[in-house]
């Protein structure tokens, strides 16, 4: 078994269970009764950050790791499926508030998404900061940074601008990162 095909069998692991547990909360998160718009679009960033860390595991198809640089390889997946967890939980229909349940995880959440972009950063160093495009580092600096005021901020305000930033900063990144076949 090669080096890719062992990173993304552990990513497809990580992928699968990230994906079933999102798309379980579609349909019950936007029940009109019991949604939260700043909630949803957490669903969609985090449906976008597992297919896109998945994507950009590709570029490490020529590379050899040693098993530190694996371990921050699959770091970021882990991250992301500990924040699907808690972002729509194991029994969605369950859930009486969107919105009091996003209030009640924000802290876990951006904290976790904190360790997602300084995980990000330094799989995007491994993996050659000088083939690295300089957006996707804009953007995971600018999505940390977001995570910061999303740990600290508790009013519906602050957490909706987070969401419209989420947004326009996923409209920038995704395209770049679809770009990226080898790095």
């Amino acid at each position: 078994m090669s080096l890719l095909e062992v990173v993304v069998t552990g990513y497809s692991i990580i992928v699968a269970f990230c994906l079933a547990r999102l798309l379980d909360g579609i349909r019950p998160s936007t029940k009109s009764s019991v949604s939260y718009w700043v909630h949803f679009v957490w669903i969609i960033n985090k449906t976008t950050n597992v297919l896109i860390t998945y994507w950009v595991t590709w570029s490490y198809s020529a590379d050899s790791l040693n098993f530190i640089q694996f371990i921050i390889t699959l770091l970021p997946a882990i991250i992301i499926y500990l924040q699907c967890d808690a972002l729509v939980t194991k029994n969605p229909e369950q859930i009486a508030s969107w919105r009091d349940h996003y209030y009640e995880i924000a802290k876990y959440f951006f904290g976790m998404n904190i360790a997602l972009g300084i995980s990000l950063i330094a799989q995007a160093y491994f993996a050659g900061s000088s083939d690295f495009p300089r957006p996707i580092y804009v953007m995971l600096c600018v999505m940390t940074l977001i995570s910061a005021v999303g740990y600290f901020a508790r009013t519906h305000a602050y957490h909706r601008v987070i969401a419209i930033i989420t947004l326009l900063n996923l409209s920038v990144g995704v395209p770049t990162y679809l770009s990226l076949t080898h790095l």
